[in-house]
């Protein structure tokens, strides 16, 4: 009975052989029977109670037929309900133990997943804001700085016969390299969770449509010629959208300077039904001078109009350079209707 209670937990199955064998033949044991019993029941996981307390009883009743001369129900009540006990109350608690066991592992488990899941949702929140700060930087230093090098060449080119044209340039490049290093500053003050020095209030807001007429009057000031036809009176639509459209066109033109070399642009925008609709045209170099799909501005653009359920289209132009249409859904109906649109020049490509 010692060493089979020693090594109960090793081996439990021969420890509750050793307690059976023991009350049979012995006609000792009881406690013994119970505590190897509980065991077997409370680390073995596939031990069914039932019939461990069934074969325990019955060995039980075998072990007391020699106290019972006469099988009268007055003189083994008694010793029945005795046998009863020990025989279906350890593998009860056996049962329980081992029921509360298994849920701590499950508990335990499903505990590191939830961990490694939280885990794995904040890697991906920061890698999320990180594209989209990243997109955001990416759409406002490339404006300035394109516009920035479109003025400076000019000024260099008209300097010797246009002094005053030149001094303008220089100006424009030192306004717009400045409004250049305050979006960035911005930006970095952000990731450090820093405020500008005299509070929240001078934080500049994110652009909407409502400044998408001063975008075009800032290209128009690099010498590039804008025909805008703007459809976006009498109905208002999300901050977020109105922020994506503003950075798609805003990306458009600058594609158009800084890889067409164009020199003039149509921008249109209209409302018709649920959707928003943007077509920028240039006549800069096209498809074969270089504008191909590809880069992380072609990539962004279709980022933000997938954001709301959009879709980006880019390919040639009729007017002899690249076309961008972006098309967002702003979830309300509108009553606009687009304006006259001139047909496309050929196949265009879907940026997703």
């Amino acid at each position: 009975m010692g060493v089979a209670l020693t090594v109960r937990r090793r081996w439990p199955a021969a420890s509750y052989a050793a307690g059976l064998l023991t009350v049979v033949f012995a006609t000792t044991g009881m406690e013994f029977l119970a505590v190897v019993s509980y065991t077997l029941v409370a680390y073995r996981e596939r031990v069914r109670p039932a019939p461990v307390a069934g074969i325990s009883a019955l060995a039980l009743v075998i072990g007391h037929l020699d106290y019972w001369p006469e099988l009268v129900v007055d003189q083994v009540a008694g010793d029945l309900i005795l046998i009863a006990g020990i025989s279906v109350l350890p593998v009860v608690l056996g049962q329980a133990v081992r029921n509360a066991r298994r849920t701590t592992t499950e508990l335990t488990r499903r505990n590191a997943e939830l961990v490694v899941l939280r885990q794995q949702a904040a890697d991906h929140a920061v890698e999320t804001e990180r594209f989209r700060i990243a997109r955001e930087l990416h759409d406002v230093v490339a404006h300035h700085v394109s516009a920035m090098t479109v003025r400076a060449r000019a000024g260099h080119h008209v300097a010797e016969r246009d002094p005053q044209a030149a001094v303008d340039a220089l100006g424009y490049v030192a306004e717009a390299g400045s409004e250049a290093l305050t979006a960035m500053g911005s930006f970095v003050g952000t990731l450090r969770g820093e405020v500008a020095a005299g509070g929240r209030d001078e934080l500049v807001p994110q652009p909407t449509l409502e400044d998408l007429p001063d975008l075009l009057e800032s290209f128009r000031r690099t010498g590039l010629v804008v025909h805008e036809d703007l459809h976006t009176s009498g109905v208002s639509v999300a901050r977020a959208l109105g922020l994506n459209a503003y950075r798609i066109v805003e990306e458009a033109l600058t594609n158009a300077i800084r890889h067409g070399a164009a020199e003039r642009v149509w921008v249109q925008m209209w409302f018709d039904g649920e959707d928003l609709h943007l077509q920028v045209d240039d006549n800069g170099r096209g498809l074969d001078g270089g504008c191909t799909p590809t880069g992380h501005g072609l990539v962004g653009m279709a980022e933000r109009a997938e954001l709301h359920g959009g879709a980006m289209v880019f390919g040639p132009s009729p007017r002899g350079g690249c076309r961008v249409e972006a098309t967002l859904p702003t979830g309300h109906a509108g009553s606009q209707a687009p304006p006259s649109q001139v047909p496309a020049g050929g196949p265009a490509s879907v940026v997703t």
